[in-house]
Protein backbone atom coordinates (compact mmCIF):
# COMPACT_ATOMS: atom_id res chain seq x y z
CA UNK A 1 0.00 0.00 0.00
CA UNK A 2 2.48 2.16 0.80
CA UNK A 3 4.58 1.76 -2.22
CA UNK A 4 1.58 2.59 -4.11
CA UNK A 5 0.17 5.51 -2.92
CA UNK A 6 0.65 8.32 -4.69
CA UNK A 7 0.55 11.03 -1.43
CA UNK A 8 3.96 13.33 -1.21
CA UNK A 9 4.82 15.70 1.45
CA UNK A 10 4.78 15.28 5.24
CA UNK A 11 2.12 12.50 5.63
CA UNK A 12 1.19 11.02 9.28
CA UNK A 13 -0.32 7.13 9.12
CA UNK A 14 -2.63 5.82 11.83
CA UNK A 15 -3.46 2.21 11.91
CA UNK A 16 -4.62 -0.01 14.60
CA UNK A 17 -3.36 -3.84 15.63
CA UNK A 18 -2.41 -6.05 12.55
CA UNK A 19 -0.63 -3.39 10.42
CA UNK A 20 2.73 -3.25 13.28
CA UNK A 21 5.15 -4.92 11.27
CA UNK A 22 9.27 -4.19 10.64
CA UNK A 23 8.55 -4.38 7.02
CA UNK A 24 5.50 -1.81 7.18
CA UNK A 25 7.57 0.58 9.44
CA UNK A 26 11.03 -0.01 6.69
CA UNK A 27 8.53 1.33 3.85
CA UNK A 28 7.28 4.30 5.69
CA UNK A 29 10.37 5.76 6.40
CA UNK A 30 11.68 4.85 3.20
CA UNK A 31 8.86 7.34 2.22
CA UNK A 32 9.54 9.52 5.14
CA UNK A 33 6.46 9.47 6.39
CA UNK A 34 5.35 9.45 10.02
CA UNK A 35 2.98 6.66 11.73
CA UNK A 36 1.58 6.03 14.90
CA UNK A 37 0.73 2.62 14.92
CA UNK A 38 -1.22 0.63 18.01
CA UNK A 39 0.95 -2.47 18.47
CA UNK A 40 -0.30 -5.73 20.92
CA UNK A 41 0.45 -6.01 24.48
CA UNK A 42 3.71 -6.71 25.84
CA UNK A 43 2.86 -10.09 26.58
CA UNK A 44 1.58 -11.45 23.77
CA UNK A 45 3.82 -12.51 20.58
CA UNK A 46 3.97 -8.91 18.71
CA UNK A 47 6.80 -6.91 18.26
CA UNK A 48 6.83 -5.24 21.44
CA UNK A 49 7.51 -8.69 23.10
CA UNK A 50 11.09 -8.56 22.09
CA UNK A 51 12.26 -5.39 22.95
CA UNK A 52 13.31 -4.52 26.88
CA UNK A 53 10.71 -2.19 27.75
CA UNK A 54 9.55 -1.90 31.42
CA UNK A 55 6.79 -4.71 32.35
CA UNK A 56 4.28 -2.30 34.27
CA UNK A 57 3.16 1.16 34.52
CA UNK A 58 2.78 4.07 31.94
CA UNK A 59 6.28 5.41 29.87
CA UNK A 60 7.38 6.90 27.01
CA UNK A 61 10.44 5.03 25.55
CA UNK A 62 12.51 5.64 22.40
CA UNK A 63 13.27 2.64 20.78
CA UNK A 64 16.82 2.40 18.06
CA UNK A 65 16.28 -0.70 15.78
CA UNK A 66 18.35 -1.76 13.30
CA UNK A 67 15.89 -3.18 10.31
CA UNK A 68 17.94 -5.06 7.66
CA UNK A 69 17.73 -8.33 5.68
CA UNK A 70 21.35 -9.32 6.78
CA UNK A 71 22.14 -11.34 9.62
CA UNK A 72 26.35 -10.78 9.56
CA UNK A 73 28.11 -10.72 12.14
CA UNK A 74 28.99 -7.28 11.17
CA UNK A 75 25.54 -5.73 11.17
CA UNK A 76 24.58 -7.63 14.74
CA UNK A 77 27.79 -5.70 16.20
CA UNK A 78 27.69 -2.47 14.98
CA UNK A 79 25.31 -0.11 16.51
CA UNK A 80 25.94 2.81 14.06
CA UNK A 81 23.69 1.30 11.59
CA UNK A 82 20.49 3.14 13.36
CA UNK A 83 17.38 3.45 12.03
CA UNK A 84 15.53 7.18 12.81
CA UNK A 85 14.13 5.87 16.29
CA UNK A 86 10.30 5.08 16.85
CA UNK A 87 8.24 5.55 20.49
CA UNK A 88 6.87 3.27 22.14
CA UNK A 89 3.93 5.04 25.08
CA UNK A 90 2.18 2.59 26.68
Amino acid sequence: MVDRSPLKGKTIVTADRGYESYNNFAHMERKGWNYVIRVKDLISNGILSGLRLPSGGTFDEDVHLTLTKKQTKEIKASRDLQVRPFHVYL
